[in-house]
C-alpha cells in the first residue's frame, strides 16, 4: 500500500486548544530511553501544560513491541513534543510519520528531530488527527501507528476518538499494528473491535492498549513477534519526575494486564 497525501485542508475542527509553547516557556526536558539515542535528551514544555509519555510508558510500549519495531513506518498520531515517534526511530523504525495540529508543538516536534539527529526519516504533518484519519493509507512494507490522544479529548470525545480508531484499524494489514494509550478509567470493552485487542495493560492511570488483525483477545499469553516474554529493560528515572503528573499522555505507577475474557480489569 502507498501513502496518499490528502489534497484538502488539514485543520478542520480542532481537536483541541493546548496552552501557549513559547520559546521562553520551554524549559522541562525529556529523554530517549532506548536505541541508537539513547538517553538523548529532548525539549518538553513546562510542566503546567499537556506533559509528553513518561519515560515508564514508553519503555512499556516499546517492550511490548520488542523487535517488531525494526524495519517500520511508524505514525505518531497526537504527536505532541514527538518523543514516541523519535524514540521509535532510535530503536529501529525505519521512517516515522509525526500527526500534530497546535503549531507551536510542530515548532517544537521540529526542532527535537533536529536535536535528536533525524532527517530525512521524519515527516511532520501539520494538521488535524481527525481529518488524517479520515484519509489514512498505510505505506508500503509493516506499519505501526501510535494513538496517544490527550485525556480530556478521549472523556468529552470518545465516541469521535473511537471513530478515529475505527477508521485506522479498516486500512491496516496483518503485519500492522495499532497502539492506543487512554485512561484507564475506560472500561476495555468500549473500544472499537474489542476482540482483536490483544494487548491491554493497565500503568497506573494509563491503560496501553495493542491491536492488530490477526491478534485474539481471548489469549492472554499471546505474545508478539520479536517480544521476549516477561522480559523489560531497566529505565533509570529522574529524582525529580513525577509520576502523578496530569495530561494527554500520563505517566505510570503500577501495571496491572488484562485479557478479552476479563473485563473487570480496566476499571
Amino acid at each position: 500500500m502507498v501513502f496518499r497525501e490528502h489534497p484538502g485542508k488539514l485543520t478542520e475542527r480542532p481537536y483541541n486548544a493546548r496552552s501557549d509553547v513559547s520559546e521562553e516557556s520551554v524549559n522541562d526536558r525529556i529523554r530517549i530511553t532506548g536505541g541508537t539515542r539513547l538517553n538523548k535528551r529532548l525539549i518538553s514544555p513546562p510542566k503546567s501544560t499537556i506533559r509528553p509519555a513518561s519515560d515508564m510508558i514508553r519503555q512499556a510500549v516499546f517492550n511490548l513491541l520488542g523487535a517488531t519495531i525494526k524495519g517500520t513506518t511508524f505514525y505518531d498520531v497526537f504527536a505532541g513534543t514527538g518523543i514516541v515517534g523519535i524514540e521509535a526511530l532510535s530503536r529501529g523504525a525505519r521512517r516515522a510519520i509525526f500527526v500534530e495540529l497546535d503549531g507551536q508543538y510542530v515548532k517544537l516536534l521540529r526542532r527535537n528531530l533536529e536535536l535528536a539527529r533525524f532527517g530525512a526519516e521524519a515527516s511532520v504533518r501539520a494538521g488535524d488527527a481527525f481529518v488524517w484519519g479520515k484519509h489514512f493509507a498505510p505505506e508500503e512494507g509493516a506499519n505501526i501507528v501510535f494513538l496517544g490522544p490527550p485525556y480530556p479529548l478521549v472523556t468529552e470525545q470518545k465516541k469521535r476518538i473511537f471513530k478515529l480508531i475505527s477508521q485506522i484499524t479498516a486500512n491496516l494489514d496483518d503485519d500492522d499494528w495499532l497502539i492506543v494509550q487512554i485512561p484507564s478509567t475506560m472500561k476495555n470493552e468500549e473500544l472499537p473491535d474489542f476482540e482483536h485487542w490483544v494487548r491491554l495493560r493497565k500503568y497506573g492511570k494509563t491503560t496501553i492498549g495493542i491491536w492488530n488483525r490477526n491478534g485474539s483477545a481471548g489469549s492472554p499469553i499471546w505474545t508478539m513477534p520479536g517480544e521476549e516474554e516477561e522480559e523489560e529493560e531497566e529505565v533509570e528515572f529522574e529524582d525529580d519526575e513525577d509520576p502523578d503528573s496530569e495530561g494527554g499522555d500520563e505517566v505510570a505507577e503500577a501495571e496491572t494486564e488484562t485479557d478479552g475474557g476479563d473485563h473487570a480489569g480496566s476499571d
